[in-house]
């Protein structure tokens, strides 16, 4: 009773409801970027005269300025880019966590506090990954830089250190440049 899982995820079932009815309807191309806001009525899964009814009308009035309300990455993408889309979150997640993955065994056997800097920025990211499955900003939402700008910052931080090697293999390659030196 706490948690009011009888009434659903917040009306979150409604919205994913909307979003599964349009990728049935249009599976392969979706609806396109930004005509969510005006189809999303023909999909209402509920009576207005309600109280879901009157929670989505509300919501539906919010986002008129944005877009899609589907509150989850993959069905925001798949529903309005169909099947396209979906392959650019799945690609997406996969690369973030490619990268991530990269990173921690590159500065595994590094400096103790860069590895848990590296670990720390892969957390905060997959945590956003997690929130997307009930949200859909804070990736690549369209129309809202501020809400995807501490990913990326996350990101591009997780790219660096990916692509750079870590300081003791720097040491270590400069002894042995050095030794090489000697010789010669």
């Amino acid at each position: 009773l706490l948690f009011r899982m009888e009434a659903g995820l917040t009306s979150r079932d409604h919205l994913w409801s909307i979003a599964i009815n349009i990728i049935k309807d249009n599976p392969v191309f979706g609806l396109g970027p930004g005509a969510y806001k005006t189809e999303v009525l023909n999909y209402f899964p509920v009576m207005f005269n309600t109280w879901s009814g009157d929670l989505l009308l509300r919501l539906f009035e919010m986002t008129q300025t944005s877009s899609n309300m589907s509150h989850n990455f993959y069905l925001f993408f798949f529903s309005e880019m169909g099947i396209f889309g979906l392959i650019t979150a799945t690609v997406f997640t996969v690369l973030f966590f490619k990268i991530g993955f990269r990173a921690l065994r590159s500065y595994k056997n590094d400096v103790e506090e860069r590895y848990y800097l590296i670990v720390a920025l892969f957390a905060a990211g997959a945590s956003m990954f997690v929130r997307n499955l009930v949200d859909s900003i804070g990736l690549l939402y369209y129309g809202w830089i501020t809400a995807d700008l501490p990913f990326w910052i996350i990101f591009i931080c997780l790219l660096v250190y990916c692509y750079q090697l870590p300081t003791k293999n720097n040491n270590q390659k400069n002894k042995i440049l050095t030794e090489q030196e000697k010789v010669l």
